[in-house]
């Protein structure tokens, strides 16, 4: 028997248990073999991955079959693995013994379970000291009941009464205590919840009701902590829950579990963690908090202010509060990430930024609006396709109302988009703020984003908001990863931010890459590192021989984007674009889809050519003048000037990477001595201009190419190698 398929057997398990010395009918409340306990502090059960495991709840003894044989026997894990699976062992492995099955109590109704449950903690010299009824919130019956039981003359941590729990629920012909159905178990106070946009999620059923008492909304999962996997949390889908821990590390991992719970919902929970006040001591809880305000002499109403600070000021259950492993990330459905919002490749997902930026007067503000209203539709803006029709809300500080009518109109007159107009009205609104900046903008956003839920928000422009230095990084990072993520990753939503440029000199445009475009905002290089994605409009001057117009370049993640202007989903050669042409609608503020993507070969040198060009320019300034290199001599000069290891020596020759189409830029333009075979020279101080377009010339004359046919292939990826 494979290791694993032991692990997984719950009879072998409890027969391991009950070889140490467990005794008790109850599987769940067994008395533990490993300290001395008469309570019934040790629960064996299945894991959400289907692995049968212990926990004792007295003396944290914990895991699996062969935790308990290392435990019974006193041996290493290597002796006791051989044990259980047979193969050389010193020990026999563990024989299940048939074990009858469990008859469990039964009642006709609710007031002689409770009746027969006190007089039996009584006969046992204990006592029935607390009751708490779980009311189904759509027939208002008790279907689930807790049961504390305090052990007489046994003390616990720290002085306490030691106490047990037994759960009850609803049969069809009345109660029976245990024998309950793990993983439906249902919430306390779901109908106090039901309703509720927000509600506190406590360990224990008297928290629950110290809150309540306040008509703060709150629940619990019944059993305590370990067990939220065993209850039903889908009423929670979709609302605020914030969640409270016990102080101490069993607390903490409880709700760390329930975090990744909720997580999972559909809709999910946006989930919080309070931080535990420094007045609680280890073990204490809420309820522990309410009784020392009290006994301090605070009123009900200061108490209940207190909490609701607390609770204000939790912070985001991050993705990793549960502790993600690898074989979770390894199952991650990338390709149905729920997360994801925009894109062909989850270019932008919930909680991610994009920066679009462009020159003063451009059109950004209307390109925000266009992508907006193309969005709510459903439909792709320029390719870029929604996962759904998004909803959108506008902070905008530069356009007044006329200004705003007409870019919505531009659009909307435009034929590119539905004009039923009572579809927007819901879904694209537009805060016109002025006055706010910084912390101050931040939470105004907030609690609008809080009202309205927004897919998308949008930022117009960044400087009237940023409350700083722009160049200061300090500042930015303040503003954007400590204002902004915030929201972005409570709520769910993306944000777009609309930023100035000064104009690049086309010295420095030539020479830039596809990622150098994410640089081209002015201010700290934080405004290019924050943000997941970024768009880039510019104007076309110089180079562009064709008439007015204009590039966006998705520059960061572009690949990603499905950037595009064609109708055609499935056109193949638009695929992995990072950037098109554009132009203004000859009448009102739209943007239109150039006729022509690209101006001729002969007339313009892109920016990926030019990137190829410089890597190129690097390898020949590295040559000596006049010397004569041979083919393998000068593709390793290259691969050293690059810092290429030799594994990638066939990227040369896939023209389709900037090495490769480098590498024929190389050695089309160190002419070849007519007396060699394959000899290079360097016969000039500077590298040739690229005057001339980049043809599709084969290399298949290289005698140690590895692909002859090849060609010249561009543009190429955004990573180059």
């Amino acid at each position: 028997m494979e290791l694993d398929d032991l692990k997984k057997d719950f009879d072998l398990l409890v027969a391991e248990l009950r070889a140490c010395g467990a005794q008790g009918d109850d599987i769940h409340h067994l008395n533990c073999p490993f300290h001395d306990d008469k309570s019934g502090s040790l629960s064996a059960y299945t894991s959400k991955e289907g692995f049968a495991q212990f926990k004792c709840h007295g003396c944290d003894a914990s895991g699996s079959v062969v935790d308990a044989r290392i435990r019974r026997n006193k041996c290493s894990l290597k002796e006791a693995i051989e044990s259980l699976t047979g193969e050389n062992g010193h020990h026999p492995p563990a024989v299940a013994t048939p074990v009858k099955k469990k008859e469990y109590p039964k009642y006709p109704d609710y007031d002689t379970m409770i009746a027969s449950m006190s007089s039996w903690a009584e006969r046992q010299g204990n006592k029935l000291a607390g009751i708490w009824k779980y009311i189904s919130p759509y027939d208002d019956k008790i279907d689930y009941v807790t049961m504390r039981i305090d052990i007489g003359g046994e003390p616990g941590s720290k002085g306490k009464t030691k106490k047990r729990f037994s759960q009850a629920h609803a049969i069809e012909d009345g109660f029976q205590v245990g024998g309950y159905d793990l993983g439906k178990l249902p919430l306390y106070n779901r109908k106090g919840v039901s309703n509720a946009k927000r509600v506190v999620v406590v360990e224990g059923e008297k928290c629950v009701d110290a809150l309540s008492n306040m008509d703060i909304p709150a629940t619990t999962s019944p059993m305590g902590a370990g067990k939220a996997a065993y209850a039903d949390w889908s009423l929670l889908a979709g609302k605020e829950v914030v969640l409270w821990p016990d102080n101490d590390d069993v607390g903490r991992a409880h709700v760390d579990e329930i975090a990744g719970i909720l997580s999972k919902l559909n809709p999910p929970c946006i989930t919080k963690i309070v931080k535990i006040p420094l007045s609680l001591e280890a073990g204490q809880d809420v309820f522990d908090y309410v009784v020392a305000g009290k006994q301090d002499g605070i009123n009900d109403d200061s108490i209940k202010a207190n909490i609701s600070t607390i609770l204000a000021n939790a912070k985001r259950a991050g993705i990793l509060s549960t502790g993600l492993t690898i074989p979770e990330l390894a199952k991650y459905d990338v390709e149905n990430d729920s997360n994801k919002l925009l894109g062909t490749g989850r270019w932008l997902c919930k909680g991610g930024a994009c920066l679009v930026v462009g020159q003063t007067g451009i059109g950004k503000s209307t390109l925000a609006m266009q992508a907006a209203l193309t969005w709510a539709t459903g439909k792709p803006f320029f390719g870029i396709q929604p996962i759904q029709p998004l909803t959108s809300l506008f902070m905008q500080a530069e356009n007044d109302v006329g200004d705003l009518a007409e870019q919505a109109q531009g659009v909307l007159k435009s034929g590119l988009l539905e004009d039923d107009l009572e579809m927007y009205r819901d879904r694209v609104l537009i805060f016109d703020e002025d006055r706010l900046a910084g912390d101050e903008f931040c939470e105004r956003l907030q609690n609008l984003v809080a009202a309205y839920r927004p897919n998308l928000v949008w930022i117009d422009p960044l400087h009237a908001y940023l409350g700083g230095d722009m160049n200061d990084a300090e500042v930015c990072s303040k503003f954007l990863r400590r204002g902004l993520n915030p929201i972005a990753h409570t709520y769910g939503c993306a944000i777009f931010i609309l930023h100035h440029t000064k104009k690049p000199s086309m010295d420095i445009v030539k020479k830039m890459s596809m990622g150098d475009y994410s640089y081209l905002g002015a201010g700290s290089a934080e405004l290019a590192n924050w943000p997941r994605a970024n768009l880039v409009i510019r104007r076309l001057e110089e180079e562009d021989k064709m008439g007015e117009g204009y590039q966006l370049i998705a520059g960061k993640r572009g690949q990603r984007s499905g950037l595009s202007t064609s109708e055609n989903p499935f056109d193949e050669s638009q695929k992995g674009n990072q950037s098109i042409f554009l132009k203004h609608a000859p009448v009102g503020l739209c943007w239109l889809p150039r006729e022509e993507q690209k101006p001729p070969e002969d007339e313009l040198v892109t920016a990926q050519k030019l990137d190829a060009h410089i890597a190129a320019e690097d390898a020949y300034k590295a040559m000596v003048l006049n010397q004569n290199y041979n083919e393998k001599e000068l593709r390793s000069l290259f691969m050293q000037v690059h810092g290429l290891k030799k594994t990638r020596r066939t990227e040369l020759y896939t023209t389709k990477t900037k090495w490769g189409a480098a590498w024929k830029l190389l050695t089309d333009n160190t002419p070849v001595n007519p007396q060699m075979s394959w000899c290079y020279q360097r016969t000039e101080d500077a590298f040739p201009e690229p005057k001339k377009p980049l043809h599709d010339a084969s290399p298949g004359d290289h005698q140690d190419s590895p692909n002859p046919d090849s060609n010249v292939t561009l543009p190429f990826d955004e990573d180059g190698a």
